[in-house]
């Protein structure tokens, strides 16, 4: 079962949260979709990117850092998380194609409160970023993520905050 094992919740499944600039001029829309890793032959996991030792893979959608809707995701996730989930530690890759991105992301799942907090930087690509927002290259953006019913509330949040996503 998603986000649950044997009726306790775990952080796998999905997550949705906003976030704000600290000028306050890019709003942005984050879904996780997280999923157990998998374990291969001789203790080596496989279907994720990245190093060889995340927790977990799964996909991200982003909205708000482009005016271009194509370049919301879904792109791949991996990441690990302490086993009591007060670390956690999730990359999104960089989408070669957005004005803006989120660099590692860094935060905590707080089972009881039913969120997840993360935090990362705003990181300009050249000029492709809004001149205007330029102010908040490298800085730090807090994301609070509760759990989601999926792709179609993401894209409704996306409408919602005036982003338009791919479909």
């Amino acid at each position: 079962m998603t986000g649950q094992d044997g009726g306790r919740s775990t952080l796998t499944g999905p997550w949705l949260g906003e976030f704000t600039s600290p000028s306050g001029r890019l709003h942005g829309v984050l879904a996780l979709d997280i999923e157990r890793r998998q374990w291969g032959k001789a203790g080596r996991t496989r279907g994720v990117t990245g190093p060889s030792y995340p927790d977990f893979a799964g996909t991200a959608r982003l909205c708000g850092l482009s005016s271009d809707p194509n370049t919301t995701g879904p792109r791949k996730l991996w990441g690990w998380a302490s086993r009591d989930g007060s670390r956690v530690h999730a990359v999104v890759p960089f989408d070669p194609g957005g004005e803006w991105n989120l660099s590692a992301l860094d935060g905590a799942w707080h089972r009881d409160a039913g969120r997840l907090t993360l935090t990362g930087k705003l990181v300009a690509r050249g000029g492709n970023a809004t001149r205007s927002a330029l102010v908040d290259d490298h800085q730090l953006v807090s994301i609070t993520l509760t759990r989601s019913t999926g792709h179609e509330a993401f894209e409704q949040r996306c409408l919602a905050s005036g982003v338009k996503s791919q479909h």
